[in-house]
């Protein structure tokens, strides 16, 4: 009787899953059918070309990650957007980019599965620019970029930026500059990346990043470091284990560490548009003498698409 019992609600647990997941898969359908839409009409209108259609503009995503974060008996919700959308008939050099997340924080891996740099996505203004690629090529690029901070006062911003990636043999390393400029008070903002990847096996890579930002308004500059080892367990889960390492500099300090992180991520491909992670985390700031601080994060990914 126990195990029917036991049988049954597992059944129905089952089918409640795929009932939900059905349900959420009908409100991503119509979410991605208008998105696409709309930008087909600015494409359209950008190239003040409304005669012709091109299928390429299908390909674009638009990535959106509920974030739970679950520390010391409270639990703080936060919401990831980020697109880099490609407007096929300005001769694939025009881009719409619109985002959700904090100056300080980068996200520098382009595929979705890697986005994670700082795990807990910051809950923090709206961006919305065009971005115009000056050299684009799959192993170097230069653009520009003119955006606004959608909140009030309003925030407009020009930035500059490129990159270049280098391989030998096993190893490809990346180098990338962006220079900000904010017309308010929060001026100049440079930054300085380098990442190595190598993959140790067909189902481990390592990778290491180094990062350099300068806010002239605070006359800060922060230097952040992470170490991570990507472990593919098979096509739908993944497990990845970083170090990360922030150290400030001012008037006052010279790179004085701020904070030490270690987190493991495992993810995993519950659809083709749905993502889950689970992220124990330790933190280590200087703010509280170093003393160790967890937390465990949710992350759902959602793609909008096609």
């Amino acid at each position: 009787m126990k195990k029917a019992l036991f049988l049954i609600i597992l059944t129905l647990n089952l089918l409640g899953k795929d009932l939900y997941l059905w349900h959420i898969k009908d409100i991503r359908d119509y979410i991605s059918k208008h998105y696409l839409n709309t930008l087909t009409n600015i494409d359209n209108y950008l190239s003040n070309d409304y005669t012709t259609h091109n299928d390429q503009i299908y390909k674009n995503r638009l990535y959106m990650i509920t974030s739970l974060q679950i520390n010391k008996n409270q639990i703080k919700p936060s919401l990831y957007l980020h697109s880099n959308l490609h407007l096929p008939k300005t001769q694939k050099k025009l881009y719409l980019v619109f985002d959700k997340y904090s100056d300080e924080i980068r996200y520098k891996d382009q595929t979705y599965e890697n986005q994670n740099d700082k795990n807990s996505k910051q809950d923090t203004k709206f961006n919305i620019g065009l971005k115009y690629f000056f050299i684009k090529k799959d192993n170097k690029n230069l653009y520009t970029q003119f955006g606004i901070k959608l909140h009030s006062p309003l925030k407009f911003y020009f930035k500059l930026g490129g990159d270049k990636e280098l391989n030998f043999n096993t190893w490809t390393l990346n180098l990338e500059n962006n220079f900000y400029y904010y017309l308010t008070k929060d001026g100049f903002i440079p930054s300085l990346l380098l990442s190595i990847k190598k993959p140790i096996n067909s189902n481990l890579t390592f990778k290491n990043y180094y990062e350099l930002l300068y806010k002239s308004d605070t006359n800060l500059l922060s230097f952040i470091s992470s170490v991570r080892v990507y472990h593919n367990i098979d096509k739908r889960q993944m497990l990845i284990y970083e170090f990360y390492f922030n150290a400030l500099a001012n008037q006052n300090c010279t790179f004085c560490s701020n904070l030490y992180s270690i987190n493991t991520t495992y993810t995993n491909k519950l659809k083709p548009w749905l993502y889950i992670d689970l992220i124990p985390k330790l933190d280590f700031y200087k703010d509280s003498s170093f003393n160790p601080s967890f937390a465990f994060i949710i992350n759902f990914r959602t793609i909008f698409s096609k």
